[in-house]
């Protein structure tokens, strides 16, 4: 049984407690990260690599954009002041950006073919980190 990759990753899951699933506070189905551990990446950093739990030390939110979604990194905007917003374009990714809690969850995460990726995205920071900033509220015209 433990010669198998997937069933060895499961086993290694469930002793360090990663085979958890947060609720995601959203209606919509959502992407299969979401609510679950963040994979320790290995990111491009100009000419180096920084992994995933490098940029977690801080124990600050992050929205990791994966794929340069700069409709993405816009929707944030409003939450600089709580959040930190990370580009690290890589063609290797499990989703083209991923919202991290501090503690290491995926609160939301998108690909290319998820609907309405932005609006979730400003769903998703509005729950877990409260109204954007004052300057970046969108009027009406």
């Amino acid at each position: 049984m433990l010669r198998d990759t997937n069933n060895v990753r499961h086993v290694a899951d469930l002793m360090a407690g990663a085979d958890i699933r947060y609720d995601t506070r959203t209606s919509e189905l959502p992407h299969p990260m979401a609510g679950r551990w963040m994979p320790d990446l290995v990111l491009p950093a100009g000419n180096e690599t920084a992994r995933v739990a490098e940029l977690l030390h801080p124990a600050v939110p992050i929205l990791l954009d994966l794929a340069g979604r700069a409709d993405l990194a816009g929707t944030a905007k409003g939450w600089m002041d709580r959040i930190k917003v990370i580009t690290a374009p890589t063609a290797d990714r499990p989703a083209d950006a991923v919202l991290i809690r501090p503690d290491g969850y995926v609160a939301w995460a998108a690909n290319p073919e998820t609907p309405r990726a932005a609006a979730g995205l400003q769903h998703t920071l509005q729950s877990w980190f409260g109204a954007p900033a004052q300057a970046h509220i969108p009027t009406e015209g």
